[in-house]
């Protein structure tokens, strides 16, 4: 049987079946190529498939931010926002405006007040006579390094 395999009979037998068996290799490492090409391809398509559907609804989205734009610009937000900056004015115009005296009369009253409170003109005399004593104290100065302290 050894002599058959090792090329006994011709010596054909041994070829034929390393080429047989080389075939059958072959051919299941193509397939297995094939199954893996066949997994790429088809993970390339359902990727393809979600990029179309991802870019149907970035379009969609688009379209929906562009309607919302217009009708806020010219439809009914503009109609609002028109309402809105009216009512402002004429609060401005009219009661705002009451307000606003109201605070600054109010402001003013206080300011007077504080004025002619005893507490504020006692602060404002012994400022100035802070202000007076540096005067005079600067005036001395040059004297003093002449001829010592003046009293």
């Amino acid at each position: 049987m050894l002599g058959l395999l090792a090329g006994g009979l011709g010596g054909g037998f041994g070829t034929f079946l390393g080429a047989g068996l080389g075939f059958l290799g072959n051919r299941m490492a193509a397939n297995q190529a094939a199954d893996i090409t066949n997994a790429g391809l088809a993970a390339n398509t359902a990727n393809s498939e979600l990029n179309a559907m991802l870019g149907r609804e970035i379009t969609k989205g688009n379209m929906a931010r562009g309607i919302g734009q217009t009708v806020t610009d010219y439809g009914a937000g503009a109609d609002i926002e028109k309402g809105r900056q009216q009512d402002a004015f004429k609060f401005a115009a009219t009661t705002g405006r009451d307000l606003k005296r109201g605070a600054d009369s109010a402001d003013f009253q206080t300011l007077l007040g504080q004025l002619e409170s005893p507490m504020y003109r006692e602060a404002k005399g012994r400022q100035f006579q802070r202000q007076l004593a540096k005067i005079k104290a600067k005036a001395r100065a040059p004297y003093e390094g002449l001829f010592g302290e003046i009293s």
